[in-house]
């Protein structure tokens, strides 16, 4: 067996080419040069005899033999990373890149429930901007905000984007009428005018000539909590805030609201780590939990 068997330098090559049809990415996912890549897999065709790629302009395709050997490199690969996996985390710890407002705003209010039904699941969280590299472990699973089109990894949307005015109570005390959303221009901002001004838009309205009183924050997590301290209106996604929307600390302005038909949060993970019995139990929790509690959140007002 040994002696048929390619190194595995080669193999690991042509599996991250193939699935990319690209030598530069390849390069990048596995930490080669460009070249180092193309000089592995022209030794595995050497060594078999016989191409697995057609060398196009602008890109790569894959030989017949090619296609049919890709798929079953990966899952060997796969299989190889698992069994290493078994004996390298004791307990289970499960790694989750979050985008920051979701991990502040909803993951760590529900986290517990998770952790009450698996105990034996240690959970580390990253919130942060930064797009984990999902294929070379660097998380096992990520939770992003977008459009759900990255390439090569599994997507399960999670929450839409929903943007609704919301403020402290206090800040609405001078009005003896409920506020318009003509009132809002009145209001000191917590967002920048052109959020404002693209809101209004998709609500196919004119946006109104905005108080100068503004102040900004670069995350949403940041913008609840200087909402909830009084200090202006914000488009924020209710479900972020449901807690404090459901105690009377924050309350909607006006009843309008914008849902992105496109853009969400999504988890988002390997398709090579989708057997992973931690991840699975993840993505199972996660889409339970989210359903049985947003259908509340959503509608608080």
């Amino acid at each position: 067996m040994s002696k048929k068997m390619p190194p595995l330098g080669s193999v690991r090559a042509f599996e991250a080419a193939a699935r990319h049809l690209n030598f530069t990415r390849a390069a990048e996912e596995l930490c080669m040069t460009q070249a180092a890549v193309s000089w592995q897999i022209r030794a595995l065709e050497d060594r078999l005899g016989m191409a697995l790629f057609e060398r196009r302009k602008p890109g790569l395709a894959l030989t017949p033999v090619g296609a049919m050997l890709a798929p079953k490199i990966t899952d060997a690969l796969m299989r190889l990373a698992n069994a290493f996996q078994t004996i390298e985390r004791s307990p289970e710890k499960l790694r989750v890149s979050a985008a920051p407002t979701f991990a502040h705003s909803w993951l760590a209010r529900h986290l517990g429930h998770f952790q009450a039904l698996h105990p034996g699941i240690e959970i580390e969280i990253d919130a942060t901007t930064e797009v984990a590299n999902l294929h070379n472990g660097q998380a096992d699973v990520a939770i992003r905000r977008g459009k759900g089109n990255w390439h090569g990894l599994v997507c399960q949307r999670l929450l839409p984007v929903i943007l609704a005015p919301i403020c402290a109570p206090s800040l609405l005390a001078a009005y003896d009428h409920p506020p318009t959303i003509s009132d809002l221009a009145e209001l000191p901002m917590l967002q920048p005018e052109t959020l404002w001004n693209r809101w209004f838009a998709d609500l196919k309205q004119s946006a109104p000539t905005f108080s100068k009183r503004r102040t900004t924050y670069p995350r949403q997590h940041l913008v609840i909590q200087a909402a909830l301290a009084g200090q202006g209106v914000a488009l924020l996604n209710p479900i972020f805030c449901a807690e404090a929307l459901s105690e009377g600390r924050l309350v909607r302005t006006v009843s309008e609201q914008v849902v992105s038909e496109d853009e969400g949060y999504w988890l988002v993970y390997s398709a090579t780590r989708a057997v992973a019995p931690m991840v699975e139990s993840f993505r199972l929790w996660l889409g339970e939990e989210i359903a049985r509690t947003t259908k509340f959140e959503s509608q608080i007002s």
